[in-house]
């Protein structure tokens, strides 16, 4: 964690924006993504999309002095406009 919170979506736009593309997000509700994830078995992977995974790094960032050099906004769109140019 560097301090802030994306969502699956977020991290997708911020892709899309460094790779110079409009994301393609479908407004599908988690709901029915779990239905569908049920009835083809794939339970684990819905929920890991649509779950949450927030870490908390205050303790260790307070003990060890650490700060991000560069904001995770900002960083994914450096690291996908990189690998769009690779």
């Amino acid at each position: 964690s560097d301090g802030e919170e994306l969502s699956t979506a977020e991290l997708f736009r911020l892709m899309a924006q460094g790779m110079q593309r409009k994301p393609r997000l479908l407004p599908l509700p988690p709901a029915l993504l779990r239905l569908a994830g049920g009835m083809l078995g794939r339970s684990q992977q819905i929920e890991q999309l649509c779950g949450s995974l927030v870490v908390d790094n205050t303790q260790f960032s307070q003990r060890h002095g650490w700060r991000p050099e560069v904001r995770p906004h900002e960083g994914i769109v450096q690291m996908a406009r990189a690998f769009n140019n690779a």
